[in-house]
């Protein structure tokens, strides 16, 4: 999660709650285009600062999205820690919060490729 992040997350501005707004509705377009297109998924996954930290995010991009079989728990979404399901036991798509460090995995892919190339 970035400075910019927080910040819209504790303004009280209407033009950081819009910003927010359509940065759900983004998600949740993207979200059911790959399930259009793939003929459904198994599972969503949230993983960094993002995905991590903003269960409102989460909540709000799934909602809109029951008819498709995705259906996430609002207690367990809002008391969420680690590796965890987010889906309810009805839920045709199973959702997962499962924390990563992009930073780390981005050196560690930087260690294997430049002992590659060398």
């Amino acid at each position: 999660m970035t400075q910019g992040d927080r910040d819209l997350k504790k303004s009280e501005s209407g033009s950081a709650s819009v910003a927010l707004e359509i940065y759900s509705y983004a998600l949740t377009k993207a979200i059911g285009a790959f399930v259009g297109v793939m003929g459904g998924v198994d599972a969503i996954v949230f993983g960094g600062g993002l995905g991590e930290h903003q269960p409102d995010i989460r909540a709000d991009s799934l909602c809109q999205l029951s008819k498709l079989g995705i259906s996430i728990c609002e207690k367990k979404n809002r008391s969420a820690q680690g590796i965890c399901a987010l889906h309810q036991k009805h839920s045709q798509t199973e959702i997962w919060l499962i924390p990563s460090d992009e930073c780390l995995e981005m050196l560690g892919q930087y260690k294997r490729y430049s002992k590659e190339t060398v």
